[in-house]
């Protein structure tokens, strides 16, 4: 589940419990996942976001980014950090809550 946004410049995934339940998915079997949006042509941000296992209203973000966006200043407004091209947060909400949010923010900074 990929979607393209902001004209191109920013891929959103996202993983639930369910999800992983439904594939019988093991522990870091998602990891990578947010590398994957980042390698398409045009992409500044990639955006993957995942269930806390124990909270199904709380989200891990993962955010990446190419040229110019810092992702770090991004996570930083839900209270997280990182590198300048790589960084997370934990948000609350459900996912088009947490993607609302999350998109609002990047759009913020995007050329």
């Amino acid at each position: 589940r990929m979607e393209i946004l902001e004209n191109g410049k920013v891929t959103f995934t996202y993983i639930t419990n369910q999800d992983l339940k439904d594939v019988n998915a093991g522990v870091g079997d998602h990891e990578g996942l947010v590398e994957l949006g980042r390698d398409i042509e045009g992409v500044e941000v990639s955006v993957f976001i995942r269930q806390k296992e124990d909270d199904e209203n709380t989200f891990k973000i993962s955010l990446r980014s190419n040229n110019y966006v810092n992702v770090s200043d991004v996570c930083l407004m839900f209270g997280g950090g990182g590198h300048q091209r790589a960084a997370g947060a934990t948000v609350q909400g459900n996912v088009e809550q947490v993607k609302q949010k999350v998109i609002n923010e990047i759009r913020k900074v995007l050329k």
